[in-house]
């Protein structure tokens, strides 16, 4: 494995680390019913389109990296 691939992969982690803290920060903050609990779920779908972004880019920048 390359020093390249090894921050990859360390990067990824880090990611996926903050993106499960959000979520959890986001199930702490919802569950009272009402307006936290829509701003919950509103924060949920965002982060999964976060996680979908960086999950495109990340799989773009390895693509293009290859040539």
């Amino acid at each position: 494995m390359t020093d390249h691939q090894t921050q990859g992969d360390t990067a990824g982690e880090a990611v996926d680390d903050a993106l499960d803290s959000l979520r959890s920060k986001l199930d702490e903050f919802g569950g009272d019913g009402g307006k936290k609990d829509k701003a919950a779920e509103k924060g949920h779908e965002l982060v999964d389109e976060l996680e979908e972004t960086i999950t495109d880019l990340t799989s773009s920048s390895d693509s293009s990296s290859k040539y």
